[in-house]
């Protein structure tokens, strides 16, 4: 019975650690998503910017806003493409595959230990039985 509450402390604390993997990895792609938001809304005011110097004056400023949106764009999808990318999966797979242990081998002490100390009860039951049928 006691191995079987070590087990289950154990499969809380993978739990637990898978848990507190799963949130930051969920955490740092929201920030990598805000900071790729940002660079892609600058992008898209300097495209504006582009287009209105573009229609009034057709060089000069145009060239200076067509390399920061150039810029802009790059950081953005670099950005994007760190967002996309999974931060720990190994180590919430490897938490996972603990829990899964732990909570099995608890299962199983608590099956057997139940069947351990019935088993005499059941053995003396079945004796006595048998000897109630023959008389």
């Amino acid at each position: 019975m006691l191995r079987a509450l070590r087990l289950l402390g154990m499969a809380a604390q993978a739990e637990s650690q898978r848990l507190k993997v799963n949130v930051g990895s969920k955490i740092n792609g929201l920030l990598y998503w805000a900071v790729a938001g940002v660079f892609g809304i600058a992008a898209f005011v300097l495209l504006h910017i582009l287009i209105y110097n573009g229609v009034f004056v057709y060089f000069g400023p145009v060239g200076a806003a067509g390399i920061l949106l150039l810029i802009d764009l790059v950081v953005a999808l670099v950005m994007a493409l760190i967002a996309m990318r999974g931060a720990h999966p190994r180590a919430e797979l490897e938490a996972r595959a603990i829990r899964d242990v732990a909570l099995s081998g608890a299962a199983e002490e608590l099956f057997l230990g139940v069947a351990k100390r019935s088993a005499p009860m059941a053995l003396a039951g079945g004796v006595l039985m048998t000897l109630l049928r023959r008389r």
